[in-house]
């Protein structure tokens, strides 16, 4: 699954007919894949490929956006992980959230004869899922994923040696070591 990152609208949790919590890969052709294993653990395994520690951008990303839940996970600048409600869970520890590709929506809808359902997302190839959070909480996700999104690409960003920027970006980055630096050691 891995292998085929760019493909994936949404990493989306759901009830077998066999009763199991697996996990439904949204792919952009419209087709999905079922992985047996929980959301969460399928999303570890993406950010595994990624060598991105989830705690780490959760703290890192929540710091920046003010936000200690539903945090956007940026994996690359093309795959940033929003967290949405799409279910009720019927057990404790089984996930009621989905992670979505923020990058690959392309509209929403409001759903005002489906409930539980308050909002579907309409994706890039057309297919769509719904969720139990409201548009306005949606929108303000897809915001936030876009300011990750701004922020992972200035760290990756490779800085230019003659656009004469380089020297304040690097003490920059030395103060900015040094004030999270807990064991006073300084650069």
């Amino acid at each position: 699954m891995a292998e085929m990152w760019n493909g994936i609208n949404c990493l989306c949790p759901f009830y077998d007919s066999d009763g199991g919590n697996y996990t439904k890969v949204f792919l952009i052709n419209g087709e999905h894949l079922i992985d047996k294993r929980k959301t969460k653990t399928v999303l570890g395994a993406l950010a595994k490929h990624f060598a991105v520690d989830l705690k780490s951008s959760r703290d890192n990303y929540g710091r920046q956006l003010s936000r200690r839940k539903s945090v956007p996970i940026p994996f690359h600048p093309e795959i940033v992980m929003i967290s949405l409600r799409v279910r009720e869970p019927q057990r404790k520890d089984e996930g009621a959230v989905a992670y979505v590709n923020s990058a690959k929506i392309n509209g929403l809808e409001i759903l005002k004869d489906d409930l539980p359902f308050k909002t579907a997302l309409i994706f890039k190839d057309q297919s769509r899922i719904k969720t139990l959070q409201s548009s306005t909480s949606v929108k303000a996700l897809l915001k936030d994923a876009d300011l990750v999104r701004s922020s992972y690409l200035n760290l990756y960003q490779t800085p230019r040696i003659g656009d004469g920027q380089l020297r304040e970006d690097l003490a920059n980055l030395l103060y900015l070591i040094n004030s999270q630096n807990t064991k006073g050691l300084h650069l």
